[in-house]
């Protein structure tokens, strides 16, 4: 557990002075900041759209960092042979993605949490202070996140970073599209093609059962067992891909 703990701490400490994670740091609050510029000239509906735009910068920000930070992050150490290093110590491979696994955690719930209070703050100074829900939201969109980041190792431990990346972010695109792809399977005349777009929704991550985006924007009741539902499709797919992850990395070659 210290290993981990080692690993998780000195991963979080090299992300926080990544660049990539600085500049997308500053692209969000500066997303954040428009809302409320934006909000000031929408008469009526500030909250709503200051809410929409902070939410969406969260989530959009969050996910280029977990997925950027989650390859580079992995693929570094391989890159500059400083794996070898750390492998030489008593610290196998499972214990090394889990530490990395953990510090990127570590840096998107910093992340996460200084732009909701950005926020908050924004809506603050519209009169309008942030509501319960608005953090719930929050918290369950670092749940997404780290899904996001589970995915980014994985790939990372079984391709360069550039095809991670592209496979993660596929992943991603792909994930917040899964209604979309059980209602065309529904649709679909063609067998084969039902068959596979519905292997698909079932292995592809659902990224809308974390989403509170529509509740908190128009101060709706969350559905009956959202939480404890979301929480444990969550976990258990982080665990399942974390799993295969080390399971992979386990096998391959170093060279």
């Amino acid at each position: 557990m210290r290993s981990i703990l080692t690993i998780a701490q000195n991963s979080f400490k090299e992300s926080i002075r990544n660049r990539l994670f600085l500049n997308l740091l500053v692209f969000a609050i500066a997303m954040i900041i428009l809302s409320l510029i934006i909000g000031t000239l929408s008469l009526g509906a500030e909250k709503r759209i200051t809410m929409d735009i902070g939410l969406g910068a969260i989530t959009i920000f969050g996910t280029l960092i977990a997925i950027f930070i989650g390859v580079s992050s992995f693929s570094h150490e391989i890159e500059r042979r400083t794996i070898y290093t750390i492998l030489a110590r008593p610290v196998n491979r499972t214990q090394f993605i889990l530490g990395k696994y953990l510090g990127i955690m570590m840096v998107l719930a910093v992340n996460t949490i200084a732009m909701a209070i950005l926020v908050s703050l924004v809506l603050l100074m519209l009169g309008q202070p942030p509501t319960l829900l608005f953090w719930l939201a929050d918290i369950m969109q670092l749940l997404a996140l780290g899904v996001i980041a589970a995915l980014a190792i994985a790939f990372a431990t079984i391709s360069g970073t550039v095809v991670a990346v592209i496979a993660t972010l596929t992943i991603w695109v792909s994930g917040t599209l899964t209604d979309d792809l059980i209602y065309l399977a529904r649709r679909a005349d063609n067998p084969i093609v039902t068959g596979i777009t519905e292997i698909l929704y079932y292995i592809l991550p659902d990224l809308s059962s974390f989403s509170l985006h529509t509740q908190v924007a128009n101060n709706l009741e969350i559905p009956g067992g959202f939480i404890s539902t979301a929480l444990i499709y969550g976990i258990s797919y982080i665990a399942i891909v974390l799993g295969l992850a080390a399971l992979n990395f386990n096998h391959r070659e170093l060279v």
